[in-house]
């Protein structure tokens, strides 16, 4: 059984009752939920109490996980760059005027509610998909005029939203971009476009394609470590 309370100070806690629970415990999830488990024999009354006192270690909790969270947690109001739009999280309808975009959410949605998995989930879709539209747009040409610059052949080139890697090339010289280089500064996305097109050259990590890379791309090692202040799960 579940139930959701919302508690002054606290907000929206999700509470669950199942015979297997022979304690209370609780928990706060990555994305700020509180989810308590609740025995059968222990009130809702009791329950709420219990959660109430420990209002300061959830608001620490909170604070930790905006702090150390792998993922972003959006919120309205956040704003975000992408290489040709700015995005913003608001209330209302999507619209998209010039290189502004405005991702709506209905009033239903509230400050505590836009925390839920599913409406991360859905705020992060949307921005995804215009990483998307702009990686598809913009970095074909950008990858054919460096591979004629430095001489370089590769075979296919395709677009991945990957939470691990800014790009790969495969043995038969194919190049995956990921879409999240369109929030990267510019000399980082052609950092990486070069990355993978020296590998089209030299298939791994050797000397000689450190040193292929730096003639391609003078400051790669520069670039390497600056690349590393980011990642594809924190927007």
């Amino acid at each position: 059984m579940k139930k959701e309370i919302y508690i002054e100070s606290i907000g929206n806690v999700h509470f669950r009752r199942e015979r297997r629970y022979v304690r209370m415990s609780m928990r706060v999830t990555e994305e700020g939920q509180v989810i308590v488990n609740v025995p059968l024999l222990v009130s809702y009354r009791t329950a709420v109490k219990w959660v109430t006192s420990k209002s300061n270690w959830i608001q620490k909790s909170k604070e930790k996980i905006k702090t150390t969270s792998k993922n972003t947690v959006f919120t309205f109001g956040m704003t975000y760059k992408t290489y040709k739009h700015t995005l913003s999280i608001v209330e209302g309808k999507f619209s998209k005027k010039g290189d502004s975009i405005c991702i709506g959410l209905p009033p239903s949605i509230t400050s505590d509610s836009i925390t839920r998995p599913n409406v991360q989930a859905s705020i992060r879709k949307v921005i995804d998909e215009v990483y998307t539209q702009e990686a598809k747009e913009i970095l074909p040409t950008r990858v054919c005029e460096l591979a004629d610059e430095f001489g370089f052949q590769f075979n296919k080139l395709s677009f991945r939203n990957n939470k691990s890697r800014w790009g790969s090339c495969s043995g038969n010289d194919n190049i995956s971009l990921n879409i999240h280089l369109m929030r990267l500064p510019t000399h980082l996305i052609e950092y990486v476009i070069l990355h993978e097109l020296a590998h089209t050259v030299e298939k791994n990590h050797s000397k000689s394609f450190w040193d292929l890379l730096e003639t391609v791309c003078p400051k790669s090692y520069e670039y390497r470590k600056e690349l590393r202040e980011y990642s594809t799960t924190v927007y």
